[in-house]
């Protein structure tokens, strides 16, 4: 009598004559870590047709059986195969238990459609750290907002290389991310194909790992069990372009510094700078009067404005244009970043003259709670911001002039719209800073 195909959810200890119809849906080697070239398994995670999934194993001493019985998305027909507890660092399945194949384990491939047309299990990156074990590897799919180069390092002649990035998904959920050695590779070898100005990079991380360093959550590729696709030609690729998603390309191309980095850097480069957004300095104020010509400052003459630019000096009927002071911080520093008009109208949608019309407010009056600046700057995501130029002092000592520029605002990024509540300081959520061309002097 044919014995009966049985579910994953099913199977439990104590028996090894198991029928099992299933689709491999990640197939890799398990490698020695002093020596990758030497193979001590074949890992597999399998998918039944009612989603559930279980990991296998064919240990080193069957390897030469079996290696070439397998590929990935394909199905197969499975008998006697043995029943072990599902532990280790990490796992690849929440199942109790796992497979492990025998001398008598049975395989013959087959055609088989009634599998789950989605072998993904995406998470959301909002729900990665709610609750569910660091130790349960995880699918995820976004596109890249940001790319650093390959950073590499050597000790006791072992040499790693990783890569940061930062993705974003669907939800304008953003989360860092690590690529490990030849992940970093194969993503650094893909970009450097890419044109400057091409399409958005879609990533699928299947099986990363869950990481928390100082209280942020990140995720990053896990040895060889995690599989990356780049764009691929997939429907769940294919689905997540459908929703135009856009990125500024110049951001991909740009190296991320701290806040340390870059006070200490002596010389020119184009950078980015995470940090948190804690306040808006108003005791220097929020705007200036400006030259109507140039947008320089102009000062107060017996009644007339006389504007401060060398190739200007007009006498001007001032205009009042933002400037605008964040105080930003990160694990490394803290700055100060000064936002001027160009961006901040494109930003908030209002002139100072549109804010002071309707509020009659000056320059040094306190700001009335319904002209909302912070409500516009608060980040629900992390955002795309640019900064200028950053000059440097030429005064005794070299000391840091502390404002840097912030040159534009990606607008698609997505802000939280402004509320008639200023938000506390707590609120604020880290920005991704663009500095571009910035150059520090180093203090004595």
């Amino acid at each position: 009598m044919s014995r009966r195909i049985i579910s994953l959810s099913e199977i439990v200890s104590g028996r090894v004559d198991w029928k099992i119809r299933v689709k491999v849906i990640r197939l890799w080697n398990e490698t020695d870590f002093e020596d990758p070239s030497i193979k001590n398994s074949i890992e597999m995670v399998f998918l039944d047709e009612k989603g559930t999934r279980m990991h296998c194993i064919i240990k080193k001493a069957l390897m030469a059986t079996f290696e070439n019985e397998f590929k990935e998305w394909s199905c197969y027909l499975i008998q006697n195969i043995m029943v072990a507890h599902n532990e280790g660092r990490f796992k690849t399945t929440s199942h109790k238990f796992k497979l492990s194949f025998m001398a008598n384990t049975r395989v013959q491939q087959i055609n088989y459609e009634s599998f789950p047309k989605n072998a993904y299990q995406f998470v959301p990156f909002d729900q990665i750290n709610d609750g569910r074990p660091t130790n349960l590897l995880i699918d995820v799919i976004g596109h890249i907002m940001q790319k650093d180069e390959i950073k590499v390092n050597s000790k006791n002649n072992n040499t790693t290389k990783r890569i940061e990035l930062v993705l974003e998904d669907l939800e304008k959920n953003q989360m860092s991310c690590t690529l490990w050695n030849h992940y970093a590779e194969d993503l650094e070898e893909y970009m450097s194909k890419q044109p400057v100005n091409g399409s958005v990079v879609i990533v699928i991380l299947q099986f990363c790992m869950i990481r928390i360093f100082n209280g942020n959550v990140g995720i990053c590729s896990y040895y060889e069990t995690t599989k990356m696709l780049l764009n691929d030609d997939t429907k769940e690729v294919q689905a997540y372009r459908s929703h135009n998603i856009s990125v500024i390309d110049d951001m991909l191309q740009t190296q991320r510094m701290t806040i340390a980095e870059i006070v200490e850097c002596s010389e020119k480069f184009q950078t980015s700078v995470m940090a948190k957004v804690i306040e808006i300095d108003f005791a220097r104020g929020w705007f200036y009067e400006s030259c109507t010509h140039c947008f320089k400052k102009v000062q107060d003459i017996g009644g007339k404005w006389l504007c401060e630019g060398k190739n200007c000096m007009r006498i001007v009927i001032p205009v009042r244009r933002y400037m605008i002071n964040l105080n930003v911080i990160n694990a490394s520093g803290s700055t100060n970043f000064v936002m001027f008009d160009r961006v901040a109208v494109k930003h908030f949608g209002k002139s100072v003259t549109d804010f002071t019309k309707l509020n009659q407010v000056g320059l040094d009056d306190e700001l009335p709670h319904d002209i909302d600046l912070y409500g516009h700057l608060e980040m629900k995501d992390l955002s795309q911001i640019s900064v200028g130029e950053t000059p440097t002092s030429k005064e005794v000592g070299k000391r840091l002039r502390e404002n840097v520029e912030v040159i534009s605002i990606v607008e698609d990024v997505g802000t939280q719209s402004s509320s008639s509540k200023l938000p506390k300081l707590a609120d604020f959520q880290q920005v991704d800073f663009k500095l571009k061309e910035v150059k520090k002097e180093k203090m004595n």
